[in-house]
């Protein structure tokens, strides 16, 4: 449609163009008088306006025949073909009408159909998204649920490893008492042999007893074993005072001699001696006592003194324990010590260098606590600063105590906090034996220990 206005503006233009053209050929060719073909000018301006009119109508009709179809049409094609071809257009066009009243219908019947898609796609979708977060959920379900079935699998492998183990630790186990079995069989059987020798032994026992008794005597002290020690005032007592401490020495010495020599009530238990210049003179208590006295005054080193009955001679079941009274050159006097203090509270006694590894056993480390430090270590050094070992001691006022060593035991909860902290440090380490108070040569040794590492 823009084109055909396009086309008939450019005509208008175009026409008027001519008439301008044609007009102004015209006027000139009046002025100047001009003829074409002979005629006069007025005639030829005539001419010239009918040639520039018919020009108009000739572009008219070649720009049509160029622009329209249907002009050709009309110039070349006969009329009965032109109204054939358009009685077949309005027939394809009704058919093309009805098909389109065809297609309209299925387009209606095709929209409801697509609106009900629709809603049934919607439904489907919402239904997809119901099932999708079911879904959703079943995996998370499914998720948590694997996970418990793998934490279940290796529990399962962890038991199965643990009943691996103690299948093999039953069969060892198995092995062991078998082996242990076959130990007790054959220890029972020693124990059997050993029985029966015991038995023919406590035979023999008792059919030389008899013989025994008639040539041969117990020991109820050896020479040199003590009897007896007591601490005794000294300095700062009278001597009556002395006298008295000493007589109730002596009366607990021969209450302890005569019931270990199991003697008959009124025997004497006890012999006093002096040895002077190779004589030997018996004593009666009071002079035993007398001698006691003056040695007890001659003691200048400490206020008490220590003195230790122990035999000249092995005394048998029965027999009686010679006393040598005076400080003579001979073995085993009675010894009158000063009671001097032997360590401060704190002070060390003995120390144990230990090196602690993962191989060394619990074990082993308590018996080089009990046997090195204690048994051994802790006694040399008592032996050094002269510290008797003392089984009963005797105190005025009191009675003698019960048969014990001069140091004191450590618990064996104290030992095993010992092995615990040395075991922490491991490496080397110093186990350190130091006294817990203020000790005298009579008094007992009451020990504390100490870890230290090597650094420390």
């Amino acid at each position: 449609m823009s084109g055909l206005l396009f086309l008939a503006l450019l005509m208008v233009m175009v026409s008027g163009l001519i008439a301008y053209i044609g007009d102004l050929i015209g006027r000139k060719m009046g002025r100047k008088r001009l003829t074409l073909f002979g005629l006069r000018p007025r005639h030829t301006a005539i001419v010239i306006s009918v040639i520039a009119g018919m020009l108009i109508a000739i572009f008219t009709f070649a720009a049509a025949f160029i622009v329209s179809k249907p002009v050709r049409l009309a110039i070349f094609v006969p009329r009965e073909i032109l109204q054939k071809a358009n009685d077949n257009l309005n027939e394809a066009n009704e058919n093309l009408i009805k098909e389109n009243d065809t297609l309209n219908s299925r387009l209606v019947d095709e929209r409801r159909n697509l609106g009900i898609a629709t809603e049934k796609r919607a439904d489907a979708e919402k239904q997809m998204q119901d099932g999708l977060q079911k879904l959703a959920g079943v995996g998370k379900e499914l998720a948590t649920r694997q996970k418990l079935i793998d934490e279940k699998k290796r529990q399962l492998a962890k038991v199965e490893n643990d009943l691996q183990q103690s299948r093999k630790e039953l069969l060892r186990t198995g092995q062991k008492l078998t082996s242990v079995g076959r130990k007790l069989a054959d220890l029972q059987r020693e124990y059997d042999n050993l029985t029966a020798e015991l038995n023919e032994l406590k035979t023999q026992i008792t059919a030389l007893d008899p013989f025994v008794r008639a040539n041969f005597s117990l020991l109820a002290f050896a020479s040199g074993q003590e009897i007896l020690s007591g601490l005794i005032p000294a300095k700062g007592s009278t001597r009556n005072a002395r006298r008295e401490n000493l007589h109730s020495f002596l009366n607990t010495a021969e209450s302890i001699v005569h019931q270990q020599c199991e003697l008959k009530s009124g025997d004497n238990a006890l012999v006093f001696l002096r040895v002077e210049n190779g004589n030997i003179t018996r004593l009666t208590e009071n002079e035993a006592v007398e001698l006691l006295a003056d040695r007890l005054v001659g003691v200048s080193d400490a206020r008490d003194a220590i003195i230790r009955f122990a035999p000249a001679n092995n005394v048998p079941v029965g027999g009686q324990a010679f006393i040598i009274v005076n400080d003579a050159d001979v073995a085993n006097p009675v010894q009158v010590i000063p009671n001097t203090r032997v360590y401060n509270a704190g002070d060390e006694v003995a120390k144990l260098e230990l090196t602690i590894t993962p191989q060394l056993s619990n074990g082993e480390i308590l018996t080089s606590l009990v046997d090195d430090l204690l048994r051994e270590k802790v006694p040399n050094a008592l032996r050094e600063k002269k510290v008797m070992l003392i089984l009963r001691r005797f105190v005025p006022g009191s009675l003698a105590t019960l048969p014990g060593t001069s140091s004191s035991l450590v618990s064996w909860s104290d030992l095993a906090t010992v092995m615990e902290q040395a075991r922490k440090l491991n490496g080397k380490v110093s186990i350190i034996a130091r006294s817990n108070k203020t000790m005298n040569r009579f008094d007992p040794l009451s020990l504390s220990l100490e870890v230290k590492g090597s650094g420390e």
